[in-house]
Parts: C-alpha cells; sequence; structure tokens
C-alpha cells in the first residue's frame, strides 16, 4: 500500500485493570486523499494470537484468542470491548494483536477476513464496489509478542497507530489561459472532456481487488 497521510491523536487511552487487556489507538489520517473512513474511528477489529512463551508463528497458529472482535469507542475517549479478557499468568507468555477498520460489517461488503481456523498472518480481501462512492479506506496496524507489564500501568494497555493501506488518485484537467483571452461570456470556450486514457497502462494497472497480508512487525505497514 501506499500512504500520502501523516499521523495524529486522534483516540485516547485509557489505563487498565491489572490484569485485563485493552486498547488504545491513534489514527494516521488526510482526508483529501482517503476514503469515507478516514474522519472518526467509532469502532474498530482485532484478531489475537497466544503463542505461550514463544513468538508469533508466520504459518501455523490460528487466532485463537480473539477473532474479529469488535472494540467500541466510549463517550469519555476510551475503548471497550465484551468479553473481556485478560493477559496470560506465565511470566513470558506472549499474545500478538492484528487490528483493522472499518468493520467487515461497514465496508460496505469490500472487506473479507481470513478464516478463524486460518493458519499463520491474517489477511483482508478488498473488492472494490460497483459504486465507487461508496469505498471505504482500510487503516490497520499490529501489536506482536505482547507481554503483561508488571502493575496496574499504561503500558498495559495495547497500543495501535491505524495506518493507510491504500491510497485514492485524483485527477484533474486545466486548460490553457488561451482559450479564456475574451472577455464576453457569450464568446467562451466551453471544453467537454469525454474520455481519459493512461498510457502505457499495461505497466501499473489499477485493480479491482486484492489481498492484504498483516504485517508481523511493530510500525511495520503489511503488504497487497
Amino acid at each position: 500500500g501506499v500512504i500520502m497521510a501523516s499521523c495524529s491523536k486522534d483516540a485516547s487511552n485509557s489505563d487498565f485493570s491489572q490484569n485485563a487487556i485493552e486498547f488504545g489507538t491513534y489514527l494516521g489520517r488526510n482526508a483529501q486523499t482517503k476514503g469515507a473512513i478516514t474522519k472518526d474511528i467509532k469502532n474498530f477489529g482485532v484478531h489475537a494470537y497466544y503463542t505461550n512463551g514463544n513468538n508469533f508463528n508466520t504459518t501455523s497458529i490460528t487466532p485463537n484468542f480473539m477473532y474479529n472482535q469488535v472494540v467500541n469507542g466510549t463517550e469519555n475517549g476510551t475503548w471497550s470491548y465484551s468479553p473481556v479478557k485478560y493477559w496470560p499468568t506465565a511470566v513470558g507468555d506472549k499474545i500478538s494483536f492484528f487490528a483493522y477498520a472499518p468493520l467487515d460489517t461497514e465496508s460496505n461488503g469490500s472487506f473479507s477476513l481470513s478464516g478463524n481456523t486460518a493458519k499463520g498472518t491474517p489477511t483482508i480481501t478488498v473488492k472494490y464496489p460497483d459504486d465507487l462512492t461508496e469505498m471505504v479506506d482500510l487503516v490497520a496496524d499490529v501489536a506482536m509478542n505482547k507481554t503483561k507489564a508488571k502493575g496496574n500501568n499504561t503500558e498495559d494497555v495495547v497500543k495501535f497507530t491505524l495506518k493507510h493501506e491504500m491510497s485514492r488518485v485524483g485527477i484533474f484537467a486545466k486548460v490553457s489561459e488561451d482559450v479564456y483571452k475574451t472577455e464576453s461570456i457569450l464568446n467562451k470556450t466551453k471544453v467537454v472532456i469525454t474520455s481519459i486514457k493512461f498510457n502505457n497502462a499495461a505497466d501499473g494497472d489499477f485493480y479491482t481487488s486484492g489481498k492484504y497480508t498483516f504485517s508481523t512487525t511493530d510500525a511495520a505497514r503489511g503488504t497487497w
């Protein structure tokens, strides 16, 4: 994916009880280059993988801890979900989290998630709707191989910076000033564009669908 956005703090983090897992999120955005999702994130989905004392395995593990768990924003800027999950009690046990928005149920049929029995890194298949004005922007992030921090503090919050993983291309036309030389409105030239052709389209086709694979490294982007 290509990014044309900067990150800003759009949502608050919250303190958690000593053993509960809770979430905080920031959203990187630029509404001029993105789809309809970019203004406010009211909820997002999370996959989570429990790997005991091991790091995340990209080929064999399934989302055994959370699958498309809905996390909802609250009026006071925190995030909640149900049922609440808790950190493993064994020292060094790890959980990896994969977050995305908007939810598959709110993507106008554009998003299709890998199944809850699919092994390895999760994916999202994105398909453009027939009405492109209904297209939404995919944002995503990961928090890999996290363990319970000591004590009750904000380090226990799983934090995401949801990054834009799609780009929107805008095309504008500007005619030569020569056609506007006359002062008379009646004599002004009217220009109508009837078609647009991209040169060398075979070298850079615009796809109507694609499969997004989450990153397995914190702060890194996924791949298409």
